[in-house]
């Protein structure tokens, strides 16, 4: 016969035992919950640098392809001995001017968009705007021959970070023509 002592004693074990596996299990609950929120803030991250990129590119690759008119304006300065070629050569100098305003208005509008991105979900990534080409204010320095784009450099790195994560994408343009922008992107993630 198990006595009265006997039994307050296997009530305590069970309730110290109901404790301990509930400690357990709301510790495991908790830790699964941080590794979430951990795996979820890299994805959002993550995803914040691949908008960032892909508004990189399409600006550098539609500003590119402008410039390579600018650059090479092919066979309309031969028009001005046909008849009407005054004409033609005001046509094309007005086509010019057009396209450098439309690569102004380009650079304003990935200035925008990029402090958009960072202003509402990528708030806590610390990268800025590459802009490849020479600047001055919201224009571009131009080469004053044929009024194409000047290349700052051809290699830079942008370097976003948030929290422990950093991701570093390095981009490559050989030249202001050139419409296949390399990049690559490095992942790390700091202890």
């Amino acid at each position: 016969m198990i006595s009265l002592n006997q039994k307050g004693s296997i009530h305590s074990i069970g309730v110290l035992l109901l404790f301990l596996s509930s400690i357990l299990f709301i510790h495991f609950v908790y830790s699964h919950i941080v590794e979430f929120n951990k795996i979820q803030s890299k994805f959002d991250f993550y995803l914040c640098a691949k908008k960032f990129n892909r508004l990189t590119q399409n600006y550098i690759n539609s500003t590119n392809k402008l410039n390579l008119i600018l650059k090479y304006p092919r066979a309309a300065d031969l028009v001005v001995f046909v008849p009407g070629g005054a004409t033609l050569k005001a046509a094309k100098d007005l086509a010019i001017k057009a396209i450098i305003v439309k690569q102004n208005i380009e650079l304003v509008s990935y200035l925008k968009n990029i402090f958009e991105i960072k202003a509402k979900s990528c708030a806590k990534i610390h990268c800025s705007a590459i802009v490849p080409y020479k600047v001055a204010g919201i224009s571009y320095q131009r080469d004053p021959n044929n009024k194409s784009l000047l290349l700052k450099k051809r290699n830079w790195t942008c370097l976003a970070q948030r929290e422990k994560n950093i991701l570093k994408i390095y981009y490559s343009l050989q030249s202001a023509i050139d419409r296949d922008v390399r990049f690559q992107i490095e992942g790390m993630v700091l202890p």
